[in-house]
């Protein structure tokens, strides 16, 4: 199987939902743009670092695990510049023509919610 590059510095947009919150106000759809940096090391151990408008950075890594076209990380630690701390799965990651897109599923993370989010973005 030939690896798939995904490591660069690109720049799109999110979209997702937090369900099943501690506090059922917090139940909401949302979208995000931001500049993304992505580091893949020979290992497979793989950062992705958001930067989203509003100042708000969330860092998620670990090993990447590639599955044909399409990448995933099981297991990855979840740290966002408001004090979020979890862990988060990232799937169906894959190299586009133009860029990177995937999707981050996390159990517990803003105000006690479960985050479903789908990424893409351009490479710069």
């Amino acid at each position: 199987l030939t690896a798939i590059v995904l490591g660069g510095t690109y720049t799109g947009g999110q979209s997702g939902t937090y369900s099943a919150c501690a506090n059922a106000a917090d139940n909401r759809a949302y979208t995000d743009r931001y500049d993304l940096e992505v580091t893949q090391l020979a290992g497979g151990n793989t950062t992705f670092q958001f930067a989203y408008s509003g100042n708000l950075t969330c860092t998620l890594s670990g090993m990447l695990e590639q599955h044909g076209l399409q990448h995933r990380i099981p297991s990855a630690t979840y740290q966002c510049s408001d004090g979020v701390n979890t862990a988060a799965t990232l799937s169906e990651i894959r190299a586009t023509a133009q860029g990177i897109e995937g999707r981050i599923r996390a159990v517990s993370s803003a105000g006690a919610c479960r985050e479903d989010a789908a990424f893409s973005a351009v490479l710069q």
